[in-house]
């Protein structure tokens, strides 16, 4: 890859897996605004954040600045969390590029996807694969920008 992009540099296969946490809320009062709380208190920022719910619970998927603290201090405060690899593909702003990645990824079952940035020269998605070594050397044999650890904790 020639002219990376800032914050864009060769890496190791463990650097450009990015840790995301999913943390399962009861569909309480105040439980989304304790999460928030906790955050601002231990200074962790978050960088990209997916909700969906049921009439029980809710689950969040993060990626925010320090995911291990993070998933400690979640966990200290009585909230359920893991930590899940994702990965972070930088698409160009085109028409059809997320289609086109989806495709090049079809044999790798895709699980989700969701916005990360849209900031860059790329638009960055967070997306989680079964086998995410599989999608690696997908994506870089077709010379897809994958973020790295920094790059994806610090993009908002």
């Amino acid at each position: 890859m020639q002219g990376l992009a800032p914050g864009i540099r060769m890496r190791t296969e463990s650097h450009i897996m990015i840790k995301q946490l999913s943390v399962f809320l009861e569909n309480r009062s105040s439980r989304l605004e304790k999460l928030a709380e906790i955050f601002v208190d231990n200074q962790i920022s978050i960088v990209s954040v997916s909700f969906s719910d049921s009439t029980e619970y809710g689950l969040i998927r993060m990626i925010v600045s320090d995911p291990e603290r993070a998933a400690q201090v979640l966990k200290e405060n009585g909230f359920a969390v893991t930590i899940n690899t994702v990965l972070a593909v930088g698409l160009p702003k085109r028409k059809g590029a997320l289609g086109d990645m989806m495709k090049l990824l079809s044999a790798c079952e895709i699980e989700y996807i969701y916005t990360l940035s849209a900031k860059h020269e790329n638009a960055y998605m967070v997306v989680k694969v079964a086998d995410v070594y599989s999608a690696m050397a997908i994506l870089e044999n077709k010379n897809y920008v994958l973020a790295d650890e920094d790059l994806a904790y610090s993009m908002n």
